[in-house]
């Protein structure tokens, strides 16, 4: 249930940041969006329950949504990764996780949350 809100989340932040560009977002972008938020937490959920236990990957999920709710306190942490994407930053969450995101006019949006070594590199670079 806290992924789908985390998504909702995101989602709407997104939707804040880009009904102020010239390419306002349609509603497959917002469900394509949704879809990209839940099916990352829902990999990291299913491979830490197959590792460990699936108690082990909620605490661990919700700790992550828990760590990027509290980004608008101070949003400018992480590395900038501007070679990336403008605006992307990017930190580590409990060495095991790098959680991608950007800043636009104090919108955090989470670009993405990539487990294990995952190289979000490629990931992100394709994805322009």
């Amino acid at each position: 249930m806290k992924t789908i809100l985390v998504a909702l989340l995101c989602f709407t932040l997104t939707m804040l940041v880009e009904a102020q560009t010239s390419n306002p977002p349609t509603v497959a972008d917002a469900e394509a969006f949704m879809n990209k938020a839940e099916a990352q937490l829902a990999g990291i959920f299913r491979h830490i329950a197959r590792e460990a236990s699936p108690d082990t990957a909620e605490r661990f999920v919700n700790a992550i949504i828990d760590y990027c709710e509290a980004f608008d306190m101070f949003p400018q942490r992480g590395t900038s990764r501007e070679e990336l994407r403008p605006g992307l930053r990017t930190i580590g969450f409990r060495r095991t996780a790098t959680i991608a995101f950007s800043i636009a006019e104090e919108i955090v949006t989470i670009v993405g949350v990539f487990y294990g070594g995952q190289d979000f590199e490629a990931v992100l670079k394709d994805a322009d």
